[in-house]
């Protein structure tokens, strides 16, 4: 994950690693905002840790998605079934990562 590479069959039916393309990169961030879209119900601040409830099953996809998206400061993401503990570096970063996940969901 942190080498951003992908796992693409070959045609062999063989897996390896790429990087995605620069077209790919963008397709997946799409896929990423839909994922946050369809899968949060509700976020809270307390301190620097936010806790997000998801709709079960997809707490781990959606953590996957704050990590990937870059989010400023996040320190990093703890996800069970429906619940993300979300770590930032200082309370005021909490609260605008909360922010901007808000404007992406919509």
């Amino acid at each position: 994950k942190e080498l951003r590479l992908i796992k693409l069959a070959d045609y062999d039916d063989r897996y390896r690693y790429a990087e995605p393309s620069k077209e790919s990169a963008g397709d997946f961030r799409a896929r990423y905002v839909t994922v946050l879209k369809h899968s949060l119900i509700n976020m809270q601040s307390a301190g620097n840790i936010m806790v997000m409830k998801t709709i079960p099953g997809s707490a781990q996809a959606c953590a996957v998605a704050i990590e990937t998206l870059d989010f400023e400061s996040v320190a990093g993401t703890i996800a069970g079934d429906d619940t993300i503990f979300i770590a930032t570096t200082d309370d005021k970063i909490a609260k605008n990562v909360s922010e901007e996940i808000s404007k992406i969901v919509g």
